[in-house]
């Protein structure tokens, strides 16, 4: 498969998107060009096939995290408690998405349209359910500030201008 050789990211700019759902359209009508493939596969999004692998050392990061790779080459993040839990697999092991990249803004941003524009711990809920992403709260927030149709529901109204100065009456 081309992408798994060459790497997405070479194949098709993230940065040129401005939502989620058009982003998974070009990455389905890649796969099928390149593939032959009529099913789209975003997962290939989160796939990284070097970050763990060189990782040895006992105190390293991704020991300190849990983080591991699963069967489809996607890092995930071992959940901890929640392992026993009768939840979903993704939700006991989510996959692995850094702050502070496109990849993330776009789904955080989807996840807060599609939700109908929730507040700040729904879409980090709907979010948790299959992503892990470090600092979400901190992180959803700062993003949440600059939703347009949140701020024009929750903005404070125009103030209302001063009056104009009374004319004085002239006695005749």
């Amino acid at each position: 498969m081309i992408a798994d050789t060459i790497g997405l990211h070479q194949i098709i700019n993230i940065d040129q998107f401005s939502s989620y759902q058009k982003l998974l359209r070009r990455i389905g009508n890649s796969e099928y060009f390149y593939n032959g493939d009529s099913k789209p596969q975003h997962r290939k999004l989160c796939r990284n096939n070097e970050g763990l692998k060189g990782e040895t050392n006992e105190n390293s990061l991704v020991k300190q995290l849990k983080l591991y790779l699963d069967d489809e080459n996607i890092i995930r993040w071992d959940g901890g408690r929640i392992n026993n839990a009768n939840t979903l697999e993704s939700a006991k092991f989510p996959v692995l998405l850094p702050s502070k990249e496109k990849l993330t803004d776009l789904n955080i941003i989807d996840a807060h349209t599609r939700n109908c524009h929730c507040g700040l711990e729904s879409t980090v809920t709907v979010l948790s359910q299959h992503f892990w992403i470090p600092t979400i709260r901190r992180y959803v927030k700062t993003l949440l500030r600059c939703c347009v149709t949140c701020r024009k529901v929750t903005g404070r109204p125009y103030p209302v201008p001063d009056p104009p100065p009374l004319t004085s009456r002239q006695t005749s």
